[in-house]
Formats: structure tokens, C-alpha cells, sequence
């Protein structure tokens, strides 16, 4: 599981680093063969009207195809961090489950014929 820290007017501090590092290592660890790349992108939300409202999105690319993406915007970028990867751990849990039991239970076929009565 590969992570990428981006930012767009905000710069990330070794701190921050560290702590989205150990959050998205600790809540998506378990399903890292099922994963192959999670992007943290942070920004300025440019419509605040304070103006110290920050964006933080979480996108989580798994294998071997789809995306879960969850998204907050609020001042401290420590708990946004904290709480998007909480949301995505729960996200990527539900699919790579559906994906299990969609694996584990595939449509039955009709071909093989039905009950007579």
C-alpha cells in the first residue's frame, strides 16, 4: 500500500506527515493487499468566509479497480486527517467485503436447469 501526501497551498510539516502516516497505517493496514495506492490531498477551501477553513480528501484506489473517496473540510487538519481515515477504513471494509461474498456467491446459472414439480 503505497501513500501520496499532496497539497495545494498548504504545506505538509514532518508532524503532519507522521501522524497521517501512522492513522492511515493503523485503519488500513488490514486490507493492504487490497489496496493499491491512498492519496491525502489538502487545500484552502476558497469559499470559507473566514478563510481558515481547510479541505482534506482521501482517496483510496483498490484492487483491482474502484475508488473510495471521502472528503471534510475543517480547521485543524490533524482531525480531519483522523476522521476521514476512520470513514475510509469503514468504506474500504464494506467493498472489499461485498466483493468477497459477490466472489464466495455468484449468480446461479440457468443453464443447468431448475426444479421440475
Amino acid at each position: 500500500m503505497r501513500i501520496q501526501l499532496c497539497g495545494r497551498q498548504i504545506d505538509w510539516t514532518e508532524p503532519l506527515r507522521r501522524h497521517a502516516g501512522r492513522r492511515l497505517h493503523l485503519v488500513l493496514g488490514r486490507f493492504s493487499q487490497g489496496i493499491s495506492l491512498v492519496t491525502v490531498d489538502i487545500r484552502h477551501d476558497a469559499g470559507a468566509s473566514t478563510g481558515l477553513q481547510k479541505v482534506c480528501r482521501i482517496a483510496v484506489d483498490l484492487l483491482p479497480k474502484g475508488r473510495i473517496l471521502v472528503e471534510d473540510a475543517q480547521e485543524n487538519l490533524y482531525a480531519a486527517i483522523s476522521r476521514l481515515a476512520d470513514q475510509a477504513g469503514r468504506a474500504v471494509g464494506r467493498a472489499l467485503e461485498r466483493e468477497r461474498d459477490w466472489a464466495a456467491d455468484p449468480a446461479p446459472s440457468k443453464a443447468g436447469g431448475g426444479s421440475k414439480p
